[in-house]
This record gives structure tokens, C-alpha cells and sequence, in this order.
């Protein structure tokens, strides 16, 4: 199994990138499962949890 982060500005083009990754992906190795995570930055226990990940 491969795992991949992408993290970046608003605007970077994550999305655009990951959309474009998983083809490939899917073309190699067949399958691919995508998740976001979603931080709060103003929750210092939010934070905890995806540092503990």
C-alpha cells in the first residue's frame, strides 16, 4: 500500500494535482481511495489529533 499527503496554500492546485494522481495511480495499481481532513486551526485539540495520526 502507498500512502500520499498533499498539502498546500488555497489555490495551489492540490486538487487539480490529486485528481491527476489518482488516474495514474488507478492506471498502475487499480484502485485508489481519496480523504480529506479538515483542520481547525482556532481547535488546539483538533490539531492534537491529526499531529497524533
Amino acid at each position: 500500500m502507498t500512502q500520499v499527503a498533499i498539502d498546500g496554500i488555497d489555490g495551489a492546485g492540490k486538487t487539480t494535482f490529486a485528481d491527476a494522481l489518482a488516474v495514474e495511480l488507478e492506471k498502475s495499481r487499480g484502485s485508489v481511495i481519496r480523504a480529506s481532513v479538515l483542520i481547525n486551526n482556532n481547535d488546539p485539540d483538533a490539531s492534537r489529533i491529526i499531529r497524533a495520526c
